[in-house]
């Protein structure tokens, strides 16, 4: 990915070694400081709750497997120098300041890594279906995104399941594209993936999953190929989807656990913790106060009226053809109000991680935005 476009790396690197700046600011430690971070010591509950029979940890084994294994080499060596392996034992060396310092820099550049790859995509996003330069400023402003600079240097793990998400968003274009089953399954296994991160990904499926997977191919141009053959790849989307939300969610290996933790999820984990009432007053405010905190959550307001004028682009200019069209070019659009209309407005919140990807597939027209004014300065007309 790097190798695409060498303006989007530099932009990439930039943005790591600013990252890298402020990684490390709650360290050196024993606890986390990140609200509802997974390190460094919840990636033991993460990991033994998730595959206990019955019992439910309230995220998904997937992330927390990751960071567990890729942290073996500073937990070993300190199990190994414990007294005995007796539990207290164990307890008392590996949760010393040093190693959980260790795991919890393991998380941050992780999490930096993804975070990453992220704006890669997007980038890949905005060359795909609108231009070069396109791509470029759609992950300048991803970058610069307050909520997004932020969860891409911690060890929560809503940068982690983002990034699936916009993996599963790139697949679902080159399934449009090419038509091969390939990415069909791809795309179900990103998918999986991302829910199998942090559960609330799911609700950035949902419109792209109703609008482009089961209602775009019954139009008469058939993007996505004759409808009988689509819906077959579709059915093989889904059971890989469904695999691998089982595999690295862990509900294979603990289905009680798995259903145990969906009723926590919907019950005291999120209704104990709304911020507005479940009324149409309380719909209104919740809303008013996400489209007023823009500027708190993702940039200044000449920013984030940049990337709603990208949005009206999209809309009035028709586009080129395949996933160059106009259809296509809202597709990002569709991910990040799905986040809000089945998650965000569902739980009742407004914080920056529940806006968060909203403000991230802006960037994208943030990037259309930018691409056409400064194609309309260089008198190129339209991208």
């Amino acid at each position: 990915m790097l190798e695409e476009d060498r303006t989007v790396a530099w932009i990439v690197f930039i943005f790591a070694l600013s990252q890298l700046i402020a990684v490390g600011w709650d360290l050196p430690g024993s606890y986390g400081w990140e609200n509802d971070g997974i390190a460094p010591r919840d990636i033991f509950a993460g990991i033994g709750i998730n595959l206990t029979p019955g019992q439910g940890h309230r995220y998904p084994l997937f992330h927390n497997l990751v960071i567990g294994v890729l942290s073996l080499p500073i937990l070993l060596p300190a199990a190994l120098s414990a007294e005995s392996w007796t539990l207290p034992d164990l307890m008392e060396r590996v949760l010393t300041v040093p190693t959980m310092t260790g795991v919890s820099l393991v998380a941050k550049l992780v999490g930096l890594l993804m975070a990453c790859v992220a704006l890669l995509i997007i980038a890949r996003i905005g060359r795909r279906t609108v231009s070069a330069e396109a791509g470029r400023w759609a992950a300048v402003w991803a970058a610069t995104c307050l909520s997004f600079a932020y969860y891409g240097r911690v060890s929560n793990l809503d940068g982690p399941y983002l990034m699936w998400t916009a993996l599963a968003i790139d697949r679902l274009l080159s399934a449009a594209e090419t038509r091969r089953r390939r990415d069909y399954v791809l795309f179900g296994v990103l998918a999986g993936a991302a829910v199998a991160t942090k559960d609330q990904a799911y609700a950035g499926f949902v419109l792209p999953g109703l609008i482009y997977v089961l209602l775009l191919p019954l139009r008469s141009d058939r993007p996505f190929g004759p409808p009988a053959a689509h819906y077959k790849n579709t059915m093989f989307a889904i059971l890989a989807g469904a695999l691998s939300l089982g595999a690295l969610g862990g509900g294979l290996f603990n289905p009680t656990g798995f259903m145990t933790r969906l009723r926590e999820l919907t019950g005291g984990a999120s209704q104990d913790w709304m911020s507005y009432a479940r009324t149409p007053e309380g719909l209104v405010r919740n809303i008013a106060d996400i489209v007023a905190g823009q500027e708190t959550h993702y940039w200044p307001w000449l920013v984030v009226a940049l990337c709603w004028v990208g949005v009206g682009v999209v809309v009035v200019q028709p586009g080129g053809e395949g996933i160059r069209s106009r259809t296509f070019r809202l597709l990002p659009l569709s991910a990040g109000i799905s986040s809000i209309l089945f998650f965000t407005l569902v739980v009742a919140r407004c914080e920056h991680r529940f806006v968060l990807p909203m403000g991230f597939w802006l960037a994208y027209y943030g990037g259309v935005a930018s691409a056409a004014m400064l194609a309309r300065v260089a008198g190129k007309g339209a991208v």
